[in-house]
């Protein structure tokens, strides 16, 4: 965070206009300046480079997950960090189908705020209709991983406020399996994610140039922040989609309340328009290297961009005092120009009716809010003498006239679920034993998403959703197969046959 001096009678009472009544207006609407800084990094972008880290990433001929080649390039993505001299260089391992599969993690610790992760990933592993003999997967997605790489040049001798991680993820052509299993781990823990930027398929011309950034209804400023980093810093022509989370290794994190986004090519739903998807065509010749240099500009600049945003509280909770009454704590944030907190409540899950505006040295308040039927919902952000807004923070919740806690604690959906036919559809069936935040999706083998449920909140008991075979018709694949993921977490495969 770049020190500012803070007037308080001057700035404090617009500052609690634009946090209450705008909240995050300020920042959709603004034009970003042309920093110095972040345009000298960006100029060290180099297409040559992409291109010689997509090419051997395709020299591999496979990356199937389960194949030695995979193994050897997730090798080569390690050294390649280890060799840009990062804080911190390490494999995460995860075993699939009796395989120990590795995401690659590289990491520049933040000076002010180490805690707070800002992350930039691709995943590592390909796929084709024969992945043991061919799979270069150069678009998808040696483009997302060679940007990855190209960021963490730049950055490695950039000391940044906040802590970013570098991913290579392997395993997301087989479920998100790498994505999963550290989303579950940070989740867990309650690790700040401030944000994370996910690159999937970048580098192909065939539509417009420049790139869709994908983000749902909560991300919306955090989609406005990339929109303005590329006009600023590029010469890509974006557009934003405001959707479902794309079943890539954003889902994992996104539907654990992560602000996520995501970037890929000029194709939301369907990859007809690029006939060599999961083929053993995906080769480097159909892609454009000042497409993928513009994109490492753009996903470069947003780093930089969100070192000037308050990073979200972190470990908010509470109590029931009174039962018309909450009292709501947070550990303090360390910016050296915070200005203060602006707690916000609901009885809906991510939907706020009121909030409260306190100073920088103020972390908890009481506030009349009681706990009703359909629980209460509390989110905290920070905002700077600026008026930058951070994201909310994890969201705190009960039902009845229990004690606030972390979403997080509340238990996931069982794993235990029936996948069944039912006339001209398939039905997904589970059981519920306790109120949750619970998600649903279904994909074909591709990957491609056919049907989801955004995350909400649901009652305890028996929950359905069903999915019409004629719809499911247009996505099918040879193998008649569709994959039903609960919570992020648990999958089960069923014959459309």
């Amino acid at each position: 965070m770049n020190p500012r001096r803070f007037n308080a009678k001057s700035r404090c009472r617009s500052i609690a206009v634009l946090a209450i009544a705008g909240f995050y207006a300020t920042l959709a609407r603004a034009s970003a300046p042309l920093d110095s800084t972040i345009a000298q990094l960006t100029r060290q972008v180099s297409p040559d480079s992409i291109r010689q880290h997509v090419q051997r990433l395709q020299d591999f001929k496979t990356r199937y997950a389960l194949s030695d080649s995979c193994r050897a390039a997730e090798r080569y993505l390690h050294d390649y960090f280890a060799a840009q001299g990062l804080d911190s260089v390490e494999f995460d391992t995860v075993s699939y189908q009796g395989t120990a599969i590795r995401n690659v993690i590289g990491t520049i610790r933040g000076a002010v705020d180490p805690g707070a992760l800002i992350v930039l990933c691709a995943h590592l592993d390909a796929i084709s209709p024969t992945p043991a003999i061919c799979a270069p997967g150069a678009e998808d997605n040696a483009s997302g991983i060679a940007v990855v790489m190209e960021a963490a040049r730049i950055l490695a001798k950039y000391r940044p406020d906040y802590t970013i991680k570098l991913v290579g993820f392997t395993g997301e052509e087989e479920g998100f399996i790498g994505s999963e299993h550290m989303a579950q781990a940070l989740r867990a823990s309650d690790t700040r994610i401030a944000a994370l930027l996910n690159l999937d398929m970048i580098a192909w011309p065939g539509g417009a140039f420049g790139v869709k950034v994908l983000c749902d209804s909560a991300t919306q400023v955090l989609a406005s922040l990339e929109v303005q980093a590329i006009h600023s810093y590029t010469t890509l022509d974006p557009q934003t989609v405001v959707r479902i989370p794309l079943p890539s290794d954003n889902y994992p994190f996104q539907t654990r309340g992560y602000p996520c986004l995501s970037n890929i090519e000029r194709m939301e739903q369907s990859t007809d328009a690029y006939v060599w998807y999961h083929t053993c065509g995906d080769t480097l010749g159909h892609m454009s290297m000042t497409l993928a240099a513009e994109v490492a500009k753009a996903a470069t600049a947003t780093i930089l961009m969100l070192m000037d945003i308050p990073a979200p509280p972190d470990g908010l909770a509470g109590a029931s005092t009174t039962p018309g009454s909450i009292h709501a704590q947070w550990l303090p944030n360390r910016e050296t120009d915070l200005a203060g907190y602006v707690l916000r409540w609901g009885a809906t899950s991510g939907k706020y009716a009121d909030s409260l505006l306190v100073g920088p040295q103020t972390t908890s308040a009481d506030i009349a809010a009681p706990i009703g039927d359909s629980g209460l919902h509390i989110a905290v952000s920070a905002f700077d003498s600026s008026g930058h807004v951070s994201w909310p923070s994890f969201e705190a919740s009960a039902l009845g006239n229990a004690s606030l806690s972390p979403s997080a604690k509340f238990p996931v959906a069982s794993a235990s679920f029936a996948v069944r036919r039912c006339g001209n559809a398939i039905v997904v069936e589970y059981e519920l034993d306790k109120p949750q935040m619970t998600s649903l999706s279904i994909f074909n083998p591709a990957g491609r998403l056919l049907k989801a449920m955004a995350q909400q909140w649901q009652t305890a008991g028996t929950h359905r959703l069903s999915l019409d075979l004629g719809d499911a018709g247009k996505h099918r694949s040879g193998s008649g197969m569709v994959f039903v993921r609960l919570n992020g977490q648990s999958q089960k495969v069923f014959s459309l046959e």
